[in-house]
């Protein structure tokens, strides 16, 4: 049975780093869920967002996409257009991206990394939890 549209997301995650082994395996390094607000002063954290796309009938090639994260009142924090490389192949062929974000939770709640695919909307979103500083260290 083809699949009915495309692309559909197989990981969309964050995480400290991504290695990239010679056979062309990845391995997502710390995954990232929650973490600390930050204070004043602090320097933004670097977090790489994995994505892992199965083409199914999306056509190969670059396809604009657009990255925005939102803090947790829903306010714009940053936004940034990305290009995803679909590559040739059948409707189960695999691309990844990795993508280097700059982030700074300021304010302690529920971050959105949302991902939108050219006029289609929304593809895929992760969130991230900043906690206040007080209720310690549970993911990064």
């Amino acid at each position: 049975m083809a699949p009915a549209r495309g692309p559909f997301v197989q990981a969309a995650l964050l995480c400290e780093r991504v290695l990239c082994e010679t056979d062309g395996v990845l391995s997502a390094i710390r995954i990232l869920h929650e973490g600390r607000a930050m204070a004043a002063g602090d320097g933004p954290s670097r977090v790489v967002l994995l994505l892992m796309l199965v083409r199914g009938d999306a056509s190969a090639g670059e396809h604009r996409a657009h990255l925005e994260i939102r803090d947790p009142a829903g306010e714009l924090v940053s936004a940034k257009a990305i290009a995803l490389t679909l590559d040739a192949g059948g409707p189960e062929q695999a691309s990844s991206l990795m993508l280097d974000v700059s982030f700074e939770p300021r304010a302690a709640g529920v971050y959105w990394f949302r991902v939108s695919w050219g006029d289609d909307g929304l593809l895929t979103q992760v969130p991230f939890t900043a906690r206040a500083a007080a209720e310690g260290h549970a993911g990064r």
